[in-house]
């Protein structure tokens, strides 16, 4: 299947529909164009229900009823159905700019690795890839995820990518990247992307040494594994409240970055247990280990995973 489907760049579709107001269109030719923009909202308000904060959705779904509304107004008979139209097509733009005013912050696991992997930081000297197929397609599946939100947004997007000092992070903030190119290209949706950049933050920090001493209990069982480590079962990994508010204080200056005119996305590839120290001490009831490709979404003051938001402040 193509990376490129049925997305839609709203911010181009609304402008052709305000410029198709102003000329000679017949209402039909419109009602069509908005047909074709309040599916593709529906679509992302449908499959981005583990993303989308419930207040984003309530605005996605007035946003629909808004451009009924428009329908309805063009196959009046009224001399100023146009105009009135065109006032409704505004408040419609100020309502999805205003939902894109804030910055949007994921911090996701790296996929799924190969067997065979040779880990390694970017640039060094092995060839051996360390996605297996399957964290291919994940980290596809996630940056055409992504794309979505973003042609979805009617501004100028601005992406930065972080991930930790393991190749196979690096590798899926390389993939999201090139996909958002490929869409920014292919769209012509104006998206600005940074190149992936290691931060500290984001790193494993379990040495060897403490792999080899909690490996027997993690092939038993993973998550009481991670569970023994946050009781203080093994000595010689590092303390998980001090790797839990380093990862906090990522989130916390990345969720903090603002911009005029344009929407903010920052993006940090981790790892399990690194991003569960977070989800242990926020959600209080985290019983599982996050997946591959697995993440957290921040807004503000919130946090959302698997569809559940959580108040979150450092």
């Amino acid at each position: 299947m193509s990376f490129f489907t049925s997305l839609v760049n709203v911010q181009s579709l609304l402008k052709e529909i305000n410029h198709a107001m102003s000329s000679d269109k017949k209402p039909a030719q419109i009602c069509s164009s908005i047909d074709h923009l309040r599916k593709y909202i529906l679509l992302v308000e449908g499959t981005h229900k583990n993303s989308l904060h419930p207040s984003e959705t309530v605005k996605l779904r007035e946003v629909c009823k808004y451009l009924e509304s428009v329908k309805a107004i063009l196959s009046s008979k009224n001399a100023d159905a146009r105009k009135d139209a065109s006032l409704l097509l505004q408040k419609i733009q100020r309502d999805l700019e205003s939902m894109f005013s804030v910055t949007s912050v994921y911090m996701l696991r790296h996929p799924d690795k190969s067997e065979d992997m040779v880990e390694m930081y970017p640039g060094g000297p092995s060839r051996k890839r360390n996605l297996s197929p399957k964290g291919v397609r994940q980290a596809k599946a996630f940056a055409e995820y992504l794309a979505e939100e973003v042609l979805l947004c009617p501004k100028a997007v601005n992406v930065s990518i972080y991930c930790s000092d393991m190749r196979r992070a690096w590798l899926y903030g390389e993939i999201i990247r090139r996909k958002l190119v490929q869409t920014s290209a292919h769209y012509g949706k104006r998206i600005t992307v940074s190149e992936v950049t290691r931060h500290p933050d984001l790193f494993f920090r379990m040495s060897k040494e403490a792999m080899a001493e909690y490996g027997p209990d993690y092939k038993e069982n993973e998550f009481q594994c991670f569970a023994n480590w946050m009781k203080g079962k093994y000595k010689l990994t590092p303390n998980p409240v001090k790797v839990s508010s380093e990862l906090e204080a990522w989130a916390d200056a990345a969720s903090s970055i603002s911009g005029t005119g344009s929407w903010n996305i920052v993006i940090g590839v981790s790892h399990s247990f690194i991003i569960d120290t977070l989800l242990y001490y926020k959600t209080k009831n985290h019983n599982a280990i996050i997946g591959t490709a697995d993440y957290i979404r921040f807004i503000q003051n919130k946090m959302g995973y698997k569809g559940t938001w959580y108040k979150y402040t450092a």
